[in-house]
């Protein structure tokens, strides 16, 4: 697979890497071992619907923070006067 070239290809692909991991973590939780298996499992292919959903919002989310954020963010200038304050 090659690298992500456009920003559309390299949010899919983040995308993609945090549906894995999700799914990774929902399959090893519900894997039947010993007494604390699930009664059923479920079905593979839901948990990999499942994580694409949940990474899928999880990057919708940050990019509205980022978003948020970067609107509120104010410039600030330090100058050498103001560290000269500090020490009063």
């Amino acid at each position: 697979m090659s690298a992500p070239t456009s920003p559309r290809e390299l949010a899919a692909h983040q995308v993609r890497n945090l549906a894995a991991q999700i799914y990774v973590e929902l399959a090893w939780r519900v894997a039947p071992v010993g007494d604390k298996a699930a009664p059923t499992p479920p079905n593979p292919e839901d948990l990999a619907r499942l994580s694409f959903k949940l990474a899928a919002a999880f990057q919708q989310v940050e990019d509205e923070l980022k978003t948020a954020k970067s609107a509120t963010t104010d410039s600030f200038e330090l100058r050498v006067s103001d560290m000269a304050d500090w020490n009063k």
